[in-house]
């Protein structure tokens, strides 16, 4: 400590800029009167997700004693996600957030402890914010509503859809993120109704009601100040939309466009050409429609029927034709192999991408093949198709997903040492901090989990299988980097636990006895009480509910009540209904732990 306390002041107040303004009260606050002065004379962004409760506490405590803290806090993040679940309503229930004067950016993660009445009142009352994000939100009152006469210019929220708001409203924002899904009608209604719209990001444009309006009825409500519009796409691509879109914003100078891992885009033998990656007709778009666009970022991935590869090859020779190279610098590459090509621009624009072994690349000799991927953070590692050594190498990978390829059938694969080997040649594991083994991937030994283990110091979750599980508590140094390494587990499959026997339960409980978080199957109401009772650390535990799991609410709440005296623990829990992919409504069941105080 004593050589940190030799930086200079304004070198400390540089470095207090990049940290969690909790973070700095929970470290320096009462460390000395200098640290004191510096950290009670800066501007804090105090973002309390996935903060613990202790460090949580210990933050708000310093508030109520020391309240001119409130005034240095510019940007605040309430978040009541698993592992936080009801820290924004304890806040709220200590704070308004009214008191806090210099507020300008709002951050709300899964909050459901407010009512829309009172969203508003907290948006009218703060004057000086700008930056809004909501996600996962569920108020009693339409959001949109709240948001409209709020002084907000910047938003982020998970979904969009059309309603009256926009009818003779002006909304005075200027930078719009909707970060899950959004309407074509209300992608319309957004060029109407938002008329300073300069910034426009889009994960998802839903085209489900493509058909239940007349599009042509929007086309004189011009984005005249959209500068930028990001919009990705995962199944489907209508050129005709997009030029009615591209009609509508004519100034448009930066554009960001995917559309990936579709089905829809299947080139057939009988096709000369697909839209998605026809280079003449978005010159011709571009040339006409959005004239002034400088920054064009793509990426297009098609799936192809067999002896179509040289039609692909041969439409991504057109993106080297003079308009893209010499008149605007944008270059392409081309990765392709037996059933499946993606053409995009450089540097590659998404964060993910699924590695296999048939790729091939191509692009202009000038690019440097080596640097394409450094963006890319979310990797799928395709088992099925891994069999020789890979044309890329991914320094920056923080999610590692083993899967099968799809369309390769059920039957589960094996990850072997062969496939461990071009893991390793492809991809700098160092950096992972989630690695998800997919129910169709078989681990063939525990060594292999191992030898991945020792090489990522900065993992920190984990999906894994019951049988691979079981397999691995036979080898004492795997759990010894299990309990090490892992803070959060998810168990996929229907059985969760219940295939591991009692003695199994005691070994699973003493690998993973730093767990904190928890996510599995359970068929027996006293393994449950089990895990509760012996994983200490455990900050919740999301249960999907058998059903041989007979549990009542009454027999729940005097089983927690019996524990939680016998542990000095309180728990908090809720039972939930959620589809899972094919539709079937499943029950879960969240429990929360905390010490009583």
């Amino acid at each position: 400590m004593t050589k940190f306390e030799f930086l200079a002041n304004e070198t400390l107040l540089e470095f207090f800029g990049y940290l969690n303004g909790i973070d700095i009260y929970y470290a320096f606050s009462g460390l000395n009167n200098r640290f004191n002065q510096l950290i009670r004379n800066i501007p804090l962004h105090a973002n309390f997700q996935n903060v613990k409760s202790e460090v949580f506490n210990q933050f708000c405590t310093q508030m109520l004693l020391y309240p001119s803290i409130k005034d240095q806090i510019v940007s605040l993040n309430l978040s009541d996600t698993i592992g936080t679940r009801g820290q924004a309503q304890a806040f709220l229930s200590m704070f308004q957030l009214n008191e806090f004067s210099h507020l300008r950016s709002l951050t709300l993660v899964e909050i459901v402890s407010i009512d829309g009445e009172e969203m508003k009142s907290m948006l009218e009352s703060l004057s000086n914010l700008k930056h809004l994000v909501i996600r996962k939100c569920y108020f009693s009152e339409d959001i949109q509503t709240v948001i409209m006469e709020s002084t907000v210019k910047m938003l982020t929220v998970s979904m969009l859809y059309y309603d009256s708001m926009f009818i003779d409203k002006i909304i005075p924002i200027t930078h719009l993120t909707v970060s899950e899904s959004c309407e074509l009608e209300t992608l319309y209604e957004f060029f109407r109704g938002i008329p300073l719209l300069k910034y426009l990001k889009i994960e998802r444009l839903s085209d489900d009601d493509y058909n239940g309006f007349n599009h042509l009825d929007y086309l004189n409500d011009q984005a005249v100040c959209l500068r930028q519009l990001i919009i990705h796409n995962k199944d489907w691509f209508q050129p005709d939309l997009y030029e009615l879109i591209f009609k509508q914003t004519p100034n448009l100078k930066i554009l960001a466009f995917s559309v990936t891992y579709t089905e829809h885009g299947i080139f057939s033998p009988e096709q000369n050409k697909i839209d998605i990656v026809d280079a003449d007709l978005w010159e011709k778009t571009i040339t006409l429609l959005i004239p002034q666009l400088k920054v064009f970022k793509f990426v297009f991935e098609i799936s192809f029927y067999d002896l179509c590869q040289d039609k692909v090859l041969k439409q991504f020779k057109l993106f080297q034709a003079d308009f893209w190279l010499k008149q605007h610098q944008w270059y392409t590459v081309c990765e392709y192999g037996d059933k499946s090509a993606v053409i995009y621009t450089i540097p590659y624009c998404l964060n993910y991408i699924r590695l296999e072994s048939d790729i091939s690349i191509i692009c202009d000799a000038s690019i440097n093949k080596s640097k394409l991927h450094d963006n890319i953070t979310h990797l799928n590692f395709c088992v099925k198709r891994v069999n020789r050594e890979m044309p890329h190498y991914l320094s920056n990978i923080k999610l590692l997903r083993l899967k099968l390829k799809f369309g390769y059938g059920l039957a589960p694969v094996v990850f072997n040492n062969q496939a461990l080997q071009l893991l390793e040649m492809s991809v700098n594991l160092a950096n992972i901090k989630y690695l998800d083994i997919n129910h169709l991937v078989h681990i063939e030994s525990p060594l292999i989990l191992l030898q991945i283990l020792k090489q990522t110091p900065n993992l920190s979750v984990i999906g894994i299988t019951p049988q691979c599980l079981i397999s691995s508590l036979t080898n004492d140094e795997l759990c010894t980097y299990f309990n090490k390494l892992i803070k959060k587990l998810l168990i996929f499959a229907r059985e969760g636990l219940s295939s591991i026997d009692s003695n199994e339960l005691i070994k699973f409980c003493e690998t993973f006895s730093n767990l904190e978080q928890l996510q599995c199957s359970v068929q027996h109401s006293n393994d449950l009480m089990f895990i509760l009772k012996y994983l200490s650390k455990l900050s919740c535990i999301k249960i999907k509910c058998s059903e041989d799991l007979h549990l009542s609410v009454e027999d729940l709440n005097e089983k927690l009540q019996e524990l939680g005296s016998k542990l000095k623990k309180t728990f908090l829990y809720e039972f939930t209904s959620q589809e899972d992919i094919f539709k079937d409504d499943n029950t879960y069941l969240d429990i929360w732990l905390n010490y009583k105080n």
